[in-house]
């Protein structure tokens, strides 16, 4: 493991009728990051992300600016030391969906917070979030999810649970990092 700060600013635009698959493997050292995902008219953002990490900061916006504009997100981390991820999803425009699963495994010294908002400023969209922290210490792990409506046309489903229970959750947790 190495312990340099590293920092990133991602900026990734998905043109019309456009699908993009991406995966993301990070190990050992402490990041600061930012991403900005912008989804545009009939696309499908799919982003995996496989983290085993000392510390990170992660910021992350997703646009759904388009009609019909998708996006799935998988986050699975491992939690050693302190791990914060802040995520705001905007439905810009109608028809618009987002599939959010953040899953982590705080061990050691961790401390793993998931804060989630996602701001609906149009007609019929759809919100899945799925949240999951084993906590294997006597450390504080926080989930925050958060939705914020502009209309009443939205279907939205979140479950969020932090437990120590391995038997119930962390073979889920390792088979989707393995």
């Amino acid at each position: 493991d190495t312990y340099e700060d590293i920092k990133m600013d991602i900026k990734i635009y998905i043109h019309d009728d456009c699908k993009l698959e991406l995966t993301e493997y990070k190990t050992g050292t402490n990041y600061k990051i930012s991403n900005l995902y912008e989804v545009m008219n009939n696309s499908k953002l799919i982003l995996k992300k496989y983290y085993k990490l000392r510390a990170i900061k992660e910021f992350t916006v997703i646009d759904l600016n388009g009609i019909n504009a998708c996006v799935d997100y998988d986050l699975n981390t491992i939690c050693k030391n302190f791990q914060k991820y802040d995520m705001n999803v905007n439905h810009n425009n109608k028809n618009t969906i987002s599939n959010i699963k953040n899953s982590g495994l705080n061990i050691i010294d961790g401390t793993l917070t998931f804060n989630i908002s996602s701001f609906v400023k149009a007609d019929n969209c759809k919100i899945e979030e799925n949240n999951l922290i084993v906590n294997k210490t006597l450390e504080k792990c926080i989930i925050t999810p958060n939705i914020f409506v502009d209309n009443y046309k939205v279907e939205s489903n979140i479950c969020t649970n932090i437990t120590n229970d391995e038997n119930k959750l962390v073979n889920t947790f390792y088979k989707k990092t393995e």
